[in-house]
């Protein structure tokens, strides 16, 4: 009996981690430590750990970057990538897939930048503060991709799939007003050269190659050269993302199918038998490299990546930008244009701008909203868009 509850307990607990839920919680509760220990006495140790430099050198060479550097443009590529693909995967067979539904989230994310950025000027416009418009505009896709997991089949498929796609588009607006706005220049010389890297990219695509890691090198190339470009280099997540195959190129796929369904006769016959560790061996080998050969890579990168985002990237990246030291506030802020500026424009204005540009584009006919939603859950949705955490 104590056996069976331990094995009740076991698959409890595995079943809770594979489930969309157990994301949203883990990284809540790494943002809450975050804020707790830069909050603690121990906030220096908090601080620095992040500032701390993590490279290598070889000879004259020498790269290295902050803690809090490599995981905001290094890992969150990985999430920029997976979302990517997941937005993909939904314009070719799902919620987005057609022209109609699939420009709604960019409309949307057009309202929901351009609000906020008036509400913000509105209290801010003559003051020295009124540069800091853009910080008012960007959606924290992180948080709130966490959020949307927390709250599980509360919030509908697609409601999840447009809120994704326009918080990726309002990121990208985000990353290009940082960088061309605050940032000391853009390097074009390496965008150039990431574009580059792109039309080989696609060119690989286009040609048939569907060797997973040949993307795997050109994406760290393309890394890279956004890293060094002066543009935020998690776009380029994004942009491999949509560059990537979803689908293959093989001539005889029927046939494919027919030798995987035999090998996994022949499999099921030995299991039978009593002969699973003699001579399914070879069966069990030839049914895996045939699966690798009909999955496409895009599909093979998402299912690889997805434990790693949700369990590594993600509550990482909550536990190194949550952490705000709250020490010197005073209850006088909460007036200030800055403070006041951001609050409402994410609050108020980043659902109002995304509920009103999109139901207007639907009545207009440019875009389309899925039969599945209705506008009362989207504009419910949409509030979950104004989540600016660490981004504001």
């Amino acid at each position: 009996m104590e056996r069976k509850e331990n094995y009740g307990v076991f698959f409890s607990i595995s079943n809770f981690l594979k489930s969309e839920v157990a994301g949203g919680v883990i990284v809540l509760v790494f943002a809450l430590i975050g804020i707790v220990w830069a909050n603690s006495p121990w906030k220096d140790l908090y601080f620095s750990l992040w500032e701390t430099k993590v490279g290598i050198t070889f000879g004259e060479f020498k790269f290295s970057k902050t803690l809090l550097h490599w995981i905001n443009d290094g890992l969150m590529v990985l999430f920029f990538l997976l979302v990517g693909m997941e937005i993909k995967r939904e314009m070719i067979v799902g919620e987005l897939s057609s022209f109609k539904r699939s420009v709604l989230p960019s409309i949307a994310a057009l309202g929901g930048v351009l609000l906020p950025i008036a509400i913000y000027s509105i209290f801010n416009f003559g003051k020295d503060s009124f540069r800091g418009w853009g910080v008012s505009m960007a959606t924290d896709i992180a948080f709130t991709v966490a959020v949307m997991m927390l709250l599980g089949k509360l919030v509908s498929h697609s409601s999840k799939v447009n809120i994704t796609a326009l918080a990726i588009v309002d990121d990208i607006m985000a990353l290009l007003v940082i960088a061309f706005f605050y940032s000391t220049g853009v390097d074009f010389i390496y965008v150039l050269g990431a574009f580059g890297v792109i039309l080989i990219i696609l060119l690989l695509n286009k040609i048939g190659i569907r060797i997973t890691v040949l993307y795997f090198i050109f994406g760290v190339i393309l890394w890279v050269l956004f890293l060094n470009s002066g543009i935020h280099a998690t776009i380029a997540g994004v942009l491999l993302a949509f560059a990537m195959p979803s689908n293959v190129l093989l001539r005889n796929l029927s046939g494919e199918i027919k030798s995987i369904s035999d090998s996994l006769e022949k499999i099921s016959k030995n299991i039978e038998k009593g002969k699973i560790l003699g001579e399914t061996k070879p069966d069990f080998q030839e049914t895996k490299q045939r699966l690798k050969m009909i999955e496409p890579p895009l599909q093979r990168f998402e299912t690889a990546l997805t434990p790693w985002v949700s369990f590594l990237v993600l509550p990482l990246f909550a536990l190194a930008n949550s952490g705000v030291y709250v020490g010197n506030f005073s209850w006088s802020d909460l007036t200030h244009p800055v403070l006041v500026g951001i609050a409402l424009g994410l609050m108020l204005g980043k659902s109002t701008g995304i509920f009103l540009f999109s139901y207007v584009s639907v009545k207009l006919g440019i875009a389309e909203i899925s039969e599945k939603l209705s506008w009362r859950e989207f504009y419910g949705a949409a509030w979950l868009a104004g989540i600016g955490f660490t981004m504001a």
